[in-house]
């Protein structure tokens, strides 16, 4: 993510006929740097959950995140 140095995030990929095709690219709402969202992933159905170990919830206290996307 530009200007946010690893920030990161999680690129979905599908597979059509024998070869994977990138459909979509997620981030936090607000990325943050440092963040490392995407650092855990867990996938149930159509319910993709993604850790952001370096979320910064203020006032300097790094608790981290879990984002939650529906598919």
């Amino acid at each position: 993510m530009a200007g946010q140095h690893r920030a990161g995030v999680v690129t979905l990929f599908i597979r059509k006929r024998g070869t994977w095709v990138e459909v979509q690219e997620l981030s936090a709402a607000v990325p943050q740097q440092s963040g490392h969202f995407g650092c855990a992933v867990a996938l149930r159905g159509d319910t993709l959950l993604v850790g952001e170990r370096g979320h910064d919830a203020g006032a300097g206290l790094f608790h981290g995140a879990v984002h939650v996307f529906e598919l």
